[in-house]
């Protein structure tokens, strides 16, 4: 078995030069092809549900969910400002101070359309009524932020692989389950609360099924 010895950051090291969040352009940099194969997708139907279930008119339901993007005109009604602290905020929130994010950067982000899914009624999207707007600023924002951490994932893992290092791991690796315990002990271990009666009562089930099982010879420990 092999393992990769390069730790997992929240952060860039210095020596990287620090992205700038952008739409994707094989043209000018290819390695953001994966970023045109592999879309952010924002599905709003459950949020539609969830308007319906309290009583708020929302689009048809039925049916194979409507895949569509935002255009032009419902990015003209939208508050870039907004979106741009909320974004600096979303950033910060997860420590990721190596990435840059511009407000000039967001309309264009916004207005191409390779780089994500919008799944949501189309009667949701009829620009036929100002209080749509809201809906739109915040099917924005949570595309922005979706696609914010799916680069910042990318070229996190852009600068780390060339510096992974892979070595064999020995039978009492860390990396392993049950490595510290006691001979004899099982391999899985789950810390609830004594309070949780219920679930500990489900667990010791669970537990006593396993190992009456045919098949069954690890220890489980709640």
């Amino acid at each position: 078995m092999i393992n990769g010895s390069a730790q997992s950051r929240r952060r860039f090291p210095k020596t990287w030069t620090i992205p700038t969040l952008a739409k994707p352009d094989p043209t000018k940099d290819k390695s953001t092809e994966y970023l045109l194969k592999n879309q952010v997708v924002l599905n709003w139907y459950p949020k539609i549900q969830t308007m319906k279930s309290r009583g708020v008119v929302g689009g048809d339901m039925e049916g194979a969910p409507n895949q569509t993007h935002l255009t032009i005109k419902h990015i003209a009604f939208l508050d870039i400002d907004r979106m741009y602290f909320e974004l600096e905020r979303f950033k910060a929130e997860r420590g990721w101070y190596n990435l840059n994010v511009t407000r000039e950067g967001i309309q264009p982000l916004l207005t191409d359309q390779s780089w994500y899914q919008l799944l949501i009624p189309a009667e949701e999207l009829a620009i036929d009524s100002f209080e749509k707007v809201r809906m739109w600023q915040e099917i924005a924002l949570s595309l922005l932020k979706k696609y914010t951490e799916h680069y910042y994932i990318f070229r996190k893992r852009e600068w780390e692989l060339p510096h992974l290092e892979y070595q064999e791991l020995s039978e009492d690796d860390p990396n392993f389950l049950g490595t510290n315990d006691d001979p004899g002990d099982g391999h899985y271990r789950i810390l609830i609360e004594r309070s949780q009666e219920e679930i500990v009562a489900r667990l010791e089930e669970l537990r006593a099924s396993i190992i009456d099982a045919p098949s069954g010879h690890g220890n489980f420990k709640a």
